[in-house]
């Protein structure tokens, strides 16, 4: 069973143009028990919307270059931020990850998510600059998960 907010968010994705938004707001929600609730539930929905995404544009500023076309933004925590780019090395395109900490971009790539995230975390605890390789190796992480080590 959906909760009221889970259908909130499904009914405004069906809503295709500002006129079928306007006509919602008009028309639709006044009928609803607790509309004015339910509106400005919608409204701050879509304002903390607007300010996580103002944050990863500004985020992704840092990262993207010429040769380096963002495809997503993870905001971590306040201090910590991963960024997958495609990046053109060497002639061939290839995804790379890229930690922002303290919103400066580190001036290294990673292969994966999970390595650009220990790169971030020793980053900001000002751990040595081979800790992340460590950990990475430790955790034998260039093996894949679990689910893979162990076929499920």
């Amino acid at each position: 069973m959906k909760s009221e907010n889970e259908e909130r968010v499904h009914m405004l994705r069906d809503l295709k143009s500002v006129t079928e938004i306007d006509k919602f707001f008009d028309e639709e929600l006044p009928k609803k028990a607790n509309w004015r609730f339910q509106r400005a539930q919608i409204y701050n929905m879509a304002r903390e919307y607007q300010i996580r995404r103002q944050k990863e544009s500004e985020i992704e500023k840092l990262v993207e270059k010429d040769y380096r076309r963002v495809i997503n933004c993870t905001i971590v925590s306040d201090d910590i931020a991963i960024i997958e780019a495609e990046s053109r090395v060497g002639g061939n395109n290839e995804i790379l990850y890229y930690p922002v900490v303290f919103g400066k971009a580190l001036h290294e790539s990673c292969t994966n998510f999970d390595e650009a995230l220990i790169l971030a975390i020793c980053y900001k605890y000002g751990f040595d600059r081979y800790a992340p390789q460590m950990i990475y190796n430790m955790l034998r992480m260039d093996l894949g998960s679990i689910k893979d080590r162990e076929g499920v």
